[in-house]
């Protein structure tokens, strides 16, 4: 056992750890960032997506808004892993919201085509009144 574990140390020695992480198909790579889900939402998705395995999804319009935070860490954060190792939990770097909003926009699609992008004020929130006369009304129900 000590001549194996001898023999092993010296080769390790000889070349440079990331050398042999790569042979075996490892490499530094960016974590992906992606938003935090908890295991309960990731079962519920699952059920969803299960129960609506049939739906047309060309055919309905999807449309979302998004907030961009000032002072989100802006660091690289870097991991070994394989390119299948992508997703994994431990590959990633979870984004979070912290209410710090300062600039908006919203956008939608519906199969291949892409709807209007909609800048909103800086700081705006929008309820459901503001979004029906801001967004539905304007934005839409005209590219619908």
């Amino acid at each position: 056992m000590f001549e194996l574990y001898s023999a092993l140390q010296r080769w390790i020695e000889k070349r440079p750890f990331r050398t042999i992480l790569k042979l075996h198909g490892k490499n530094r790579r960016r974590a992906r960032k992606k938003p935090w889900i908890s295991p309960q939402n990731k079962i519920k998705r699952l059920a969803l997506r299960r129960k609506n395995k049939r739906t047309p999804w060309p055919l309905i319009c999807w449309s979302d808004e998004v907030y961009f935070e000032v002072g989100e860490d802006g660091r690289v954060l870097y991991v070994t892993r394989t390119s299948a190792e992508e997703y994994y939990p431990d590959c990633l770097q979870p984004t979070f919201k912290f209410g710090r909003t300062k600039v908006g926009a919203w956008g939608c699609f519906c199969g291949p085509y892409l709807g209007p992008i909609v800048i909103l004020a800086q700081g705006a929130r929008l309820n459901r009144m503001e979004y029906i006369d801001r967004i539905f009304l304007l934005h839409f129900l005209l590219f619908y």
